[in-house]
């Protein structure tokens, strides 16, 4: 079984005290609605460093040139890691994604059998 883990790859939220900025950090982000399509709109729920917690409305991205998946919710942005049950990271089984490998399989059929018509 594979889980899903958001790791944070831009924090740039800021809050203002008068004329103090604090500069306050997402320390962790859940994602209970994501799902694995491109453009699904999801719930991101940020805990940050101030002990206060936002939903944030996000969408999913998937990158066809790094084959990654993102979760961009504007005032911050993760990187989708797949893991094992065992907690292991997927990335070091098997560097495509699904819909990729599909598409590969897919024209390699296509090539096969095209060949075979040729013969």
């Amino acid at each position: 079984m594979m889980n899903h883990t958001f790791k944070i790859i831009t924090n740039n939220c800021y809050q203002s005290n008068n004329t103090v900025k604090n500069h306050i950090k997402a320390i962790s982000v859940s994602i209970p609605d994501y799902q694995e399509v491109h453009n699904h709109i999801c719930t991101m729920d940020v805990t940050y460093n101030d002990r206060s917690i936002k939903s944030l409305i996000a969408r999913v991205i998937y990158n066809n040139l790094t084959n990654d998946w993102i979760v961009d919710a504007k005032a911050l942005v993760v990187n989708v890691i797949d893991t094992l049950d065992d907690g292991s990271d997927f990335e070091h089984v098997n560097h495509h994604s699904i819909p990729e490998l599909n598409e590969r399989i897919r024209i390699a059929h296509r090539a096969y059998h095209l060949h075979q018509q040729a013969s």
